[in-house]
C-alpha cells in the first residue's frame, strides 16, 4: 500500500536511489579514466578486450535506417539502438544500392556492434560520421530494454560478442560517485531509524476501547400492553405535544 506523508517513505526511496545510482557510477569510474582512449571499427568487432570501456570511435557508418527505439511518450525518454560498421563493409554498398530486405545485406548477421542513444527514433538514412565518444557495454551490461532492443534489430546476434557504445555517456569523477553512494547509505539508514521509531511510539499507545454494542430495540410482541415494553399506545401519542 502506497503510504502518504510519511517521512521514513519519502527518505527510503531517495536513499535506495543515490545508493544504486552511486554503485553503477563507482564501478564504471574505477574502470575508466578521465579522457577516452581513440578506437576505431575493427577493434570495436574484434574480441580483443579494451583498455577501458570510454572511447572515442573513429570513422564509421551508422545503419539508422536498420534501427530500432522504444514507444516513450516522452521523446527525451525514448532510447534508439542501431548497428554501426566500417566504410568499407559490404553492407553499406548494399544499401547504396537499395536493397530491399535485411536479408539481401551481406553480413547482416553477423553485426555485434551498435550504437545507443536518448532521442528520436531513428531516421531512415545511412549515416557517415567522422566520430563518436561515448561508453562502450557489453550485452549482459545493458538493461532489459536495452537488450531487448539488440535482439529486435538482429534477431541472430552473438551475445557473447555484442558491444554498444552508448554514446555521449560520459563517466561521472569518482569523488561525486563516492558522495552518492555515501549520501544513499546514510538516507537509508534514517529511514529505517524513522521507522523503528514511528513503530515503537504506536507500540506504546493505549489501545483503543472495544466499542459497546448497541442495545437491541424492543420488540413489542402482539398482544402484550404497551407500557410494559416502553412503548406508546395511541392514547398517550396523542397526548404528547407536537412540537
Amino acid at each position: 500500500m502506497f503510504v502518504i506523508f510519511r517521512w521514513w517513505y519519502f527518505t527510503g526511496m531517495a536513499g535506495i536511489g543515490l545508493t544504486v545510482y552511486g554503485a553503477i557510477e563507482t564501478n564504471l569510474a574505477l574502470r575508466t579514466n578521465s579522457e577516452p582512449i581513440a578506437v576505431t571499427m575493427a577493434d570495436l568487432e574484434s574480441d580483443k578486450p579494451l583498455a577501458q570501456p570510454y572511447v572515442r570511435l573513429g570513422e564509421h557508418v551508422a545503419l539508422e535506417l536498420l534501427g530500432t527505439s522504444t514507444n516513450s511518450k516522452k521523446v527525451a525518454d525514448r532510447k534508439t539502438l542501431y548497428p554501426i560498421v566500417g566504410v568499407d563493409h559490404p553492407i553499406v554498398e548494399a544499401l547504396e544500392k537499395k536493397a530491399k530486405s535485411k536479408s539481401d545485406l551481406p553480413g547482416f548477421s553477423d553485426c555485434h556492434v551498435f550504437a545507443l542513444r536518448n532521442g528520436p527514433a531513428a531516421t531512415p538514412k545511412v549515416r557517415r560520421s567522422a566520430a563518436a565518444e561515448g561508453v562502450v557495454f557489453g550485452f549482459d551490461e545493458l538493461s532489459e530494454i536495452e537488450q531487448r532492443l539488440v535482439s529486435i534489430v538482429v534477431p541472430s546476434v552473438d551475445r557473447a560478442a555484442v558491444r554498444v557504445i552508448e554514446l555521449d555517456r560520459r563517466p561521472v569523477p569518482l569523488v561525486r560517485c563516492l558522495g552518492a553512494l555515501v549520501a544513499g547509505l546514510a538516507f537509508t539508514a534514517l529511514a529505517i531509524r524513522l521507522y523503528r521509531r514511528r513503530s515503537s511510539s504506536d507500540s506504546k499507545k493505549p489501545p483503543r476501547p472495544p466499542k459497546k454494542p448497541a442495545e437491541p430495540r424492543p420488540v413489542r410482541k402482539r398482544g402484550e400492553p404497551a407500557e410494559e415494553r416502553g412503548f406508546l399506545d395511541d392514547e398517550e401519542l396523542q397526548k404528547k405535544p407536537s412540537w
